[in-house]
């Protein structure tokens, strides 16, 4: 290709790059809002789980081999953290 080829190559491919780099920082900027916005449920989560570790384990415990009881009681407690948040 002559020169003025490549020039046109290099400036379609700058573009495309900053194009890039301009939709790569929004999502990041998207998660870290998701990340400030959620902060709060996923402590009260955490804290939820720590505080009915116990009682937790000893209901399930039967139910370790398939782990589906245990899932579904971890998204049970989820969906009852974000209703408290709220």
């Amino acid at each position: 290709t002559d020169p003025v080829e490549r020039e046109k190559l290099a400036v379609h491919c700058q573009v495309y790059n900053d194009k890039v780099a301009k939709h790569f920082h929004q999502h990041l900027d998207n998660l870290e809002k998701l990340q400030k916005d959620y902060k709060d449920a996923v402590i009260c989560f955490s804290r939820l789980i720590g505080q009915k570790a116990g009682l937790y384990r000893r209901m399930y415990e039967p139910d370790c081999r398939s782990h589906l009881k245990v899932k579904l009681k971890e998204e049970v407690a989820w969906i009852h953290c974000l209703y408290v948040r709220l």
